[in-house]
C-alpha cells in the first residue's frame, strides 16, 4: 500500500474485496477503509472493530472535525447507526460526518 502522484495502491482480497488507505480529518491521518464501488456509503473501519480481518486505526475521539450524527425521537436523542452489507462482510456502526 502506498501513495504517489495523487494515486493510491489498494489491496485486492478475493475477487471483490478492496482495502486501502484514506486520509481524513483536519490532520489527514491515514486510516483504513473498504472500497466498494457499489455501496452508497464509505466505511472507515474503527479502532477495535470486531469481526473484520483488518481492523482499522480510526478513532473519532482523536479527530477535531468528526461529528456524530444523531436523531431525535420523542425528546430522546440517540446516535444514528447504519448497517451496510457488502456481501462478504456486513458492518454496523455509528454514523459520522468528518
Amino acid at each position: 500500500m502506498g501513495v504517489s502522484a495523487n494515486s493510491i495502491e489498494i489491496d485486492n482480497r478475493g475477487n471483490s474485496d478492496y482495502y486501502g488507505p484514506l486520509y481524513i480529518g483536519d490532520d489527514y491521518k491515514e486510516n483504513h477503509m473498504v472500497y466498494d464501488t457499489m455501496a452508497d456509503w464509505t466505511i472507515v473501519v474503527g479502532d477495535g472493530a470486531k469481526g473484520v480481518s483488518s481492523p482499522g486505526n480510526y478513532d473519532e475521539t482523536e479527530s477535531t472535525t468528526a461529528k456524530g450524527i444523531t436523531f431525535k425521537y420523542k425528546n430522546v436523542t440517540s446516535p444514528a447507526t447504519e448497517t451496510v452489507n457488502l456481501g462478504s462482510v456486513a458492518f454496523t456502526g455509528e454514523k459520522y460526518k468528518e
